[in-house]
C-alpha cells in the first residue's frame, strides 16, 4: 500500500506545523488516527498528517500513530510485527495535553524520514515522541522534528513482549534529526512531565550522528 498526497512539499522538506495536508483525526484514545493490523507489510505514507484530538483527564494511554499494537494489545511473536513501513514527509500531532505517545514504532524495517511530530504532552505524567521497545529493526529516523514534553525519543523502555526479542538486534539509525521542548514547559513543571530528550534503555546497535538536541531542564 502507498499512500501520496501531492500536496506541495518538496521531496528533501520537512513539513511546516502550518502546512494544510489531508488529515486522519480521532477523538478518542481508544481509536488510534493509524493503527497497524498484526503481520500488516508495505505500507508507504507520504504528505499525510495524522492528529488525536481527544482531550481527557484519565491516565488512558493515547497514541497517535501505533504500529506493533492492535486494540491495545502488543504483538507476541515476530510475525505479528509489521514490516516494510515507511513514513515520508508527515506530521504526527498530539493535542497538547493528553497524548502519551507520538509514534509507536514497534516494525521490522521502518523509515521515518523529514516527519514532525508535536503536541505530545500527558499532563505531568511521562510522554514520548517515539517510543519503540520490541523490535529487532532495522529502524531509520532521519531528518525530522520531534517535540515532546516527556522522552522525545525512547528505545527499550519496557520489557519486550516476544519471547527472546533482541532489541534493534539489525540496527538503529537515528541522523540529522531535532529533538527539542518547547520553553513554556520550562514555567509548568507542575502540570508539565519533563524528561530526556533521548534515551536509550534496552538497544543492540545504534548509529547517531548529526543531530541536534535543545532545550532540556
Amino acid at each position: 500500500l502507498d499512500i501520496e498526497i501531492r500536496a506541495k512539499l518538496l521531496p528533501t522538506s520537512r513539513p511546516s506545523s502550518t502546512i494544510q495536508l489531508p488529515t486522519i483525526q480521532s477523538d478518542t484514545w481508544v481509536e488510534m488516527p493509524i493503527e497497524s493490523q498484526f503481520g500488516s507489510s508495505g505500507v508507504v505514507l507520504r504528505g499525510i498528517k495524522a492528529e488525536c484530538t481527544r482531550v481527557d483527564t484519565s491516565d488512558n494511554p493515547s497514541s497517535v500513530v501505533c504500529l506493533g499494537q492492535h486494540d491495545l494489545k502488543p504483538a507476541i511473536s515476530l510475525t505479528q510485527l509489521p514490516r516494510d513501513i515507511t513514513l515520508d514527509r508527515c506530521v504526527i500531532r498530539g493535542n497538547s495535553s493528553r497524548t502519551m505517545h507520538g509514534l509507536i514504532g514497534n516494525v521490522i524495517n521502518l523509515r521515518l524520514s523529514y516527519c514532525l511530530i508535536d503536541g505530545i504532552v500527558h499532563g505531568n505524567a511521562e510522554s514520548h515522541g517515539v517510543y519503540i521497545d520490541d523490535t529487532p529493526g532495522p529502524v531509520v529516523i532521519e531528518h525530522s522534528k520531534i517535540i515532546a514534553s516527556g522522552i522525545n525519543v525512547l528505545v527499550g523502555g519496557g520489557s519486550p513482549w516476544i519471547p527472546n526479542q533482541r532489541v534493534m538486534s539489525d540496527g538503529f539509525v537515528f541522523r540529522w534529526n531535532e529533538c527539542t521542548k518547547l520553553h513554556e514547559w520550562s514555567k509548568d513543571r507542575g502540570n508539565v512531565g519533563v524528561k530526556n530528550l533521548f534515551e536509550l534503555k534496552n538497544c543492540h546497535y545504534a548509529n547517531i550522528y548529526g543531530n541536534m538536541f535543545t532545550n532540556c531542564w
